[in-house]
């Protein structure tokens, strides 16, 4: 107020109103000055050692203000524009650009290159479909199909305007459903400690625990879809159509799935009391990559299947000659650090965890720079597999032994190979299939083959 910031009245009062259950004004931030203000408050929290925050609401520009621009009605889809850009600024002067992190709710055409991620504001703890776990999911693809890609939504959602607190079972599927969206976040929520929490009990620890597990593996994916979103503009969670060009009418109007990729698609149980769902699939070979049991499917366009989803289990699928990177499962964080009895991700970088899934045949390369060239039509898995022509031994003799085969579940339909990776050209092949890697160094790890099972 004293260095004339806030926006005025059309009558020339300092402009007040209620935001939320608080009573304020916001900051004009079309006055430079406004905003050199704001960036020291900012630079002073990123100094005392904060990486970031939640760049939150921008949404509250009036339209009949006064500012230093014009009128709140010409500011207003700005205003998050300029409120993201001085957040930016100031965690770019002190960590260093890129190191810090705002995650906005608020945005216009343009927040995708000042905001590195988004949520989608603040749902109810509850299974509706207006503004529940259904919205949440919905809000993260609608914005990838807006260009904004990186997103993660409050787990069991945040509002408890209009029904209860979170429930144990509401806690459980959103864990679920956020495991696989690119930001996994907790949040307390209005309703305080009446909502259910990660610790409630030991089985929803162990659950959150699977889980997050899940989402700490796929960070060499996750790191996959980041530069594809950075270089082509692809969102992480994509619709359908970004996906299947020629989707069917079927795939199109699925609401309640979508892909993670082009690769998985994510089918997470949005119905309260539910134990089962729906999944459209396109056509191709599918696998069951989390959830009931072990299965490939090759459907029809526009082929629906219904598949188990008991409480605590996600349907999510995988293309068929896909190869998917995952993080070696002692890895805790991905955050950097200096305590040695913590396992981060930069301790592990040595390492190579990949799933090949049989029906197709993809090649690329993997966000750590190894080439690939993966083909798996029919799986023979009586053929014994050999890496550069040299047969594995059939089992793992100890947890330190190498080329390898360390587990074989024909009834599963997978096969877990462990193996030292030389640099340079390497090929893992066996009975239908092949993988060729091309590595700049040496590394250790599990080649996991999918195929379909066989009948009890």
């Amino acid at each position: 107020l004293a260095g004339g910031f806030l926006p005025l009245t059309p009558e020339g009062a300092p402009y007040e109103f209620t935001i939320v259950d608080r009573h304020g004004s916001v900051v004009d931030l079309s006055n430079p000055a406004a905003r050199d203000w704001v960036r020291s408050y900012m630079t002073a929290a990123a100094e005392m050692g904060q990486d970031g925050w939640m760049c939150d609401f921008a949404e509250w520009m009036p339209f009949d203000a006064q500012v230093a621009s014009g009128t709140g009605q010409d500011l207003h889809n700005e205003y998050p524009l300029l409120w993201q850009r001085v957040n930016k600024e100031a965690l770019d002067a002190v960590h260093g650009v890129g190191n810090g992190l705002c995650f906005n709710r608020s945005g216009w055409a343009g927040t995708q290159a000042l905001s590195p991620v988004t949520w989608g504001g603040d749902q109810e703890t509850s299974f509706a479909r207006d503004d529940g776990i259904a919205t949440a999911r919905e809000i993260g693809v609608g914005l990838g199909l807006s260009g904004i890609g990186r997103y993660g939504s409050d787990i069991a959602g945040f509002s408890s305007v209009w029904g209860d607190a979170a429930s144990r079972e509401l806690y459980w599927r959103w864990i679920e459903m956020a495991a696989f969206e690119p930001v996994m976040r907790t949040h307390d929520g209005l309703a305080g400690s009446e909502n259910w929490h990660w610790e409630r009990d030991a089985e929803t620890t162990e659950h959150f625990s699977r889980y997050t597990n899940w989402h700490l593996r796929l960070l060499p994916y996750l790191q996959l879809l980041d530069r594809e979103y950075m270089e082509q503009g692809l969102p992480f969670m994509r619709h359908s159509i970004l996906v299947e060009q020629a989707a069917s009418e079927e795939l199109r109007d699925a609401v309640d799935q979508h892909f993670l990729g082009d690769h998985l698609l994510i089918a997470p149980v949005l119905e309260e009391g539910a134990t089962s769902r729906t999944v459209v699939l396109p056509p191709g070979t599918w696998h069951l990559l989390t959830g009931v049991g072990a299965w490939e499917a090759s459907p029809a366009a526009g082929d629906s299947i219904t598949v188990e989803a008991p409480l605590g289990t996600i349907p999510v699928l995988a293309r068929g000659g896909t190869v998917l990177p995952l993080g070696d499962p002692s890895v805790v964080t991905s955050y950097p650090g200096s305590n040695s009895q913590v396992t981060g991700a930069e301790d592990r970088t040595d390492r190579l965890h990949l799933i090949g899934f049989s029906g197709g045949s993809s090649q690329g390369v993997l966000a750590d720079g190894t080439e690939f060239d993966f083909q798996a039509l029919e799986v023979d898995e009586s053929a014994i597999p050999s890496l550069n022509a040299l047969e594995l031994a059939p089992a793992c003799a100890n947890e330190d032994s190498s080329n390898c085969v360390q587990s074989l579940a024909l009834n599963e339909g997978r096969a877990s190979f462990r193996i030292n990776w030389s640099a340079g050209a390497q090929a893992l092949s066996g009975g239908g299939w092949t993988l060729n890697l091309s590595l700049d160094v040496a590394r250790s790890g599990v080649f996991e083959l999918r195929f379909p099972p066989s009948s009890p």
